[in-house]
């Protein structure tokens, strides 16, 4: 590699990393409330948290310690990626990285004392700087290592197996959401069973939606495994079974999570789909438009029920304009759902409009176009409420799945990025 080259991918890394590192800052300070007083602010710094995971004399929660691990492990990553592509060695890189997000961390702590609404905590330094050097240990050793490997081993899938790659995803999301918040409490009393009664996803708006929910995303799940994978180890995972007993075993993990209770409705939704995908006796590729379109409408549109009135007040737009404002008023883990939900509509909606239109950048632009357009027609729905975030997140969604999806156009007017993108295979059979 050329030293022109090398110096043009540490400039993209390091844009990456600022931009990612404003992206956390922007999350933390919103909504931008600082103090102007001296007297607010002298009682900020009376109030620190100096005792390591207590909070007015009670323990901190499983998910705001996992949650302040989580934020910092992209950070972690970039940082080690940056460092070591200036240093080139890779415990030094570590180290830097480790300081990049220790200090970012503090820097972060500190501007809270001058915010309202929020609190500095020494355990918040740790745990970030914890998650900082999970990911840069997790791209020091493991991509260093694999990282090539891995490399050719997904673009050969993703050449010969596209749709396997998209079930692992789709099985990925939905785990996330089974799983989601990770808040395990052990002991008998914590054992909890909301209903075994499987019509249950009857009762209630919000039953019936995850029901509908994880169906249809079953249900998709269970058309692109009837793709073959004959010659991938994905196949030993991409089956009925194996997929119906990870759906079990997640909704088993219910019982121990204090948050959440079994419910059976979940599983009968998810194996129900799955079977009817995988069973069902149309073409693949239009089981798989339908399911997707079912997918979206969910997505964007559900409960269906349309109102005339007036469009939300002049107080809410600035709100509803601003990117993440209301995942700052709900903090939560649960923020991930969402932000991956919206990111897999967009996937959604960027593969139906590549898949009629063919084209590439045009189908990209009528993708945003359609991800605007139904956003927009939140304002007139019960129950919901339009959201930039939303967009920007579906955007996103679908720009990664656009740069994914090879462009067979352009692919035949260049023949050398065509082969370009041809590797040789790995030493071992995928």
């Amino acid at each position: 590699m050329s030293d022109t080259g090398g110096k043009s991918r540490r400039h993209y890394r390091g844009l990456f990393l600022v931009a990612l590192t404003a992206f956390v800052a922007y999350n933390t300070f919103l909504p931008f409330r600082f103090y102007t007083t001296w007297s607010k602010i002298r009682r900020q710094f009376g109030e620190i948290e100096t005792v390591p995971f207590m909070r007015n004399h009670h323990w901190v929660s499983y998910t705001d310690i996992l949650g302040n691990i989580l934020l910092f492990i992209p950070i972690g990553a970039a940082a080690w990626f940056y460092f070591y592509g200036r240093k080139e060695d890779r415990g030094r890189a570590l180290l830097w990285s480790l300081g990049y997000g220790f200090l970012f961390s503090v820097f972060i702590e500190f501007t809270q004392i001058f915010l309202r609404y929020r609190v500095t905590s020494i355990h918040d330094v740790a745990m970030n700087s914890l998650g900082t050097f999970l990911g840069a240990w997790i791209s020091a050793h493991i991509f260093l290592r694999y990282g090539r490997q891995g490399r050719i081993y997904f673009k050969q899938h993703l050449k010969k197996y596209p749709a396997a790659l998209a079930a692992l995803v789709l099985l990925g999301y939905i785990l996330l959401y089974q799983l989601l918040p990770f808040d395990i409490r052990f002991g008998v009393h914590s054992l909890r069973i909301k209903s075994l009664d499987p019509l249950m996803w009857l009762a209630g708006r919000q039953r019936l939606e995850d029901f509908l929910i994880l169906g249809a995303l079953a249900f998709v799940l269970g058309v692109l495994i009837r793709y073959p994978v004959k010659d991938s180890r994905l196949r030993y995972l991409l089956n009925i079974r194996m997929l119906i007993i990870s759906f079990v075993v997640s909704e088993a993990v219910h019982l121990i999570m204090f948050s959440r209770g079994l419910d059976v409705y979940r599983v009968l939704a998810l194996a129900g789909g799955l079977v009817a995908g995988s069973r069902f006796n149309i073409r693949k590729e239009t089981a798989l438009k339908a399911g997707l379109v079912f997918s979206i409408a969910i997505a964007a549109i559900y409960p269906f029920d349309f109102v005339t009135g007036p469009l939300p007040g002049r107080d809410l737009w600035p709100k509803m304009l601003t990117p993440f404002y209301y995942y700052y008023k709900t903090t939560s883990i649960w923020n991930l759902w969402d932000m991956a939900y919206s990111m897999l509509t967009g996937g959604m909606i960027v593969f139906l409009v590549r898949s009629g239109s063919g084209a590439g950048r045009r189908a990209l632009f009528f993708s945003f176009l359609i991800i605007f357009l139904l956003e927009i027609l939140q304002l007139f729905l019960k129950h919901r409420l339009a959201d930039i975030t939303d967009v920007l997140m579906a955007a996103a969604g679908a720009f990664i799945l656009y740069l994914l999806w090879p462009d067979e156009n352009r692919q035949a007017r260049n023949p050398a990025a065509r082969n370009n993108t041809e590797e040789s295979p790995p030493a071992t059979r995928a």
